[in-house]
């Protein structure tokens, strides 16, 4: 038999070389045994290639198990990648179906999205506005304050927990919000306006407008920011202020009907009354409805202002059509008709107004006012003998009542008569002036 080292073999012999333990041999200092439970023999004794073959084979398989798992970890990492981008690529969908009211459909979406990320800000914000939209309001914010914890930059969380923060009536707090949202994106317009409302909830006006004056500087072409900065000013009482703003947007937006009101009612305030009727002339064009009633109200007020009477009869006469039973418009247009020197319409329109409202103080005064002017005295004595004893108007009716027996040269009971209205308003500069007004009207 052939040795590992080459030598001969017997039950028991001598090496000159030292040989490693394999396979089952025992070293005893120079002399090699054979194992007793391994039988020596010619067919037993495997060359060294084989076994050096046998042990790469153990190795690889040992290795290919160990590589079996670490295969299947890739793989379900590479599965949960695949889920997250997966999911956030269906946040738009999600968005589009909360934005469009289809509230259902925006939930399926963004569960799925949690559930493949549940730290997924993005999906988080949705969801939450979400619950908002549905009055789930303690869930909602548990939504945005999850979003805050994986982002903390993230304007939309602050945003929306200003929105309930605010609704919560605790304006510091939601003041806070705003302001970080606005410190991350400080371009986005609701933010700003958002921070600027809670500035004015706590008084702090000064503040809000100059955080606007600032904005408007860096987005000088934002319609929105111009609106709300010029209600801001309207509210401060700046009205010129507003009405430049108002204009400025309108050069942006020439056919925004809010704004164009706006502005209207800002010269209305400022009494400029050709300019207001020129706005709501504008607006009436393309108004129906109630708009429409607004508008032509307004622009009889404005007429008459402005003493452009017979224009205001021509509005009231309009509206009269469509509140024909309304007693104020009929009380109104013949106001204006004895403004434009049309006594006879006047008294007509009295007595309208008193038909469909019995004892209508102002009615009288106008009936009995009509009368004068038609120098119909003993007549507008009866009638002003209805409202001496009407709290706002009985000075008026003396009044009146004197200056007819002054016309009838009764100077006794017209100097009575002026006596009463003295004694019911004394401070009243219509009742300074009698001697020097003439035939003048009260309102003239």
């Amino acid at each position: 038999m052939i040795g590992l080292n080459g030598c001969s073999v017997t039950e028991s012999f001598q090496c000159s070389r030292s040989v490693p333990q394999i396979m089952g041999w025992k070293m005893c200092g120079e002399k090699i045994e054979k194992d007793r439970s391994f039988a020596f023999t010619k067919e037993s004794c495997m060359p060294m290639t084989q076994r050096i073959c046998l042990v790469l084979c153990c190795l690889g398989l040992l290795t290919a198990g160990l590589g079996c798992a670490t295969h299947e970890e890739q793989r379900q990492a590479m599965h949960d990648r695949w889920e997250k981008t997966s999911a956030k690529a269906k946040i738009p969908l999600g968005r589009e179906f909360l934005n469009n009211g289809r509230n259902k459909d925006a939930r399926k979406v963004l569960q799925k999205c949690l559930d493949a990320d549940s730290e997924m800000p993005e999906a988080h914000i949705l969801m939450g506005r979400l619950e908002v939209k549905e009055g789930r309001i303690a869930k909602a914010q548990g939504h945005f304050e999850t979003a805050l914890q994986s982002d903390d930059t993230s304007d939309e969380a602050y945003y929306w927990l200003g929105v309930i923060t605010e609704r919560q009536e605790e304006y510091q707090n939601a003041a806070d919000l705003y302001a970080k949202a606005y410190e991350i994106q400080p371009d986005e317009i609701k933010y700003i306006r958002s921070c600027a409302g809670m500035y004015v909830a706590l008084g702090e006006d000064d503040r809000a407008m100059e955080l606007l004056t600032s904005a408007n500087s860096r987005l000088a072409s934002s319609f929105e920011l111009k609106v709300v900065t010029a209600d801001l000013a309207q509210r401060m009482g700046d009205t010129i202020r507003a009405i430049d703003l108002y204009r400025e947007a309108l050069m942006i937006e020439p056919r925004d009907t809010d704004v164009i009101a706006a502005l209207g009612y800002c010269y209305i305030e400022e009494k400029e009354w050709q300019s207001a009727s020129q706005i709501f002339e504008q607006l009436l064009d393309d108004s129906n409805g109630a708009s429409r009633q607004a508008y032509l109200n307004l622009l009889a007020m404005c007429s008459v202002n402005s003493g452009n009477y017979g224009k205001a009869v021509k509005y009231y006469d309009e509206l009269s059509v469509e509140r024909r039973d309304d007693p104020v418009v009929w009380l109104k247009m013949g106001q204006a008709a004895l403004g434009a020197k049309a006594a006879n319409r006047a008294i007509e329109c009295a007595d309208r107004a008193l038909r469909m409202k019995p004892g209508y103080a102002e009615a009288y005064a106008l009936k009995g006012c009509a009368l004068y002017v038609k120098k119909r005295y003993e007549e507008s004595i009866r009638v002003f003998k209805n409202i001496r004893r009407d709290k706002s108007l009985g000075a008026l009716a003396w009044m009146m009542t004197g200056r007819c027996y002054e016309k009838l040269s009764i100077f006794e009971k017209a100097e009575k008569a002026y006596d009463m209205a003295r004694e019911l308003n004394p401070d009243s500069k219509l009742l300074s002036s009698i001697g020097d007004s003439g035939d003048s009207l009260p309102w003239q």
